[in-house]
């Protein structure tokens, strides 16, 4: 799948075509003023996104050449692309479900910069190996002192998992 990003392509394979689809569909989603019709392809195939497939839309047709800003209509290059664009909303990077679902990430890592592979406390390998929280299974501490020394700081994000 290639997706135009200010006028160069960028290509994707594999799970980063997944991603981006699933992603496309939530922002378009995230900031629509726009219903859904009777014949949303949403509703009939009870799915979003429609397809995570390479050339096929992840989105309904429903928003296209909708809620298009007045500027980008203007715009003579951009004026015969307006009834086929949906509108999207790109907000700060956060952790959502619709992303955290998507993989874990950390096998993507170098292994020295996981943090399955140092103490949060002091940043040590562990003796003889680190241990893992119990409650967020994904700080690591490298013997019980630090992970009591870290607790205060550590306490509040692991009692909202």
């Amino acid at each position: 799948m290639a997706i135009i990003e200010e006028l160069h392509y960028v290509e994707l394979y594999g799970d980063e075509v997944a991603a981006r689809k699933r992603l496309i569909s939530a922002l378009a989603e995230r900031c629509r003023r726009w219903k859904h019709g009777p014949n949303c392809e949403f509703l009939a195939k009870k799915t979003i996104p429609l397809s995570l497939e390479h050339e096929n839309d992840p989105l309904c047709s429903c928003g296209k050449g909708k809620d298009i800003s007045a500027a980008f209509r203007k715009e003579n290059k951009w004026e015969s692309a307006a009834p086929f664009v949906t509108r999207i909303a790109i907000g700060p990077i956060f952790g959502v479900p619709y992303v955290e679902s998507i993989g874990d990430f950390t096998n993507r890592m170098p292994r020295e910069e996981s943090n399955y592979e140092k103490c949060a406390c002091c940043g040590g390998r562990g003796k003889p190996k680190l241990l893992v929280c119990g409650g967020y299974k994904s700080i690591s501490y490298c013997s019980p002192g630090c992970q009591k020394e870290d607790w205060k700081k550590h306490k509040l994000a692991c009692k909202k998992r």
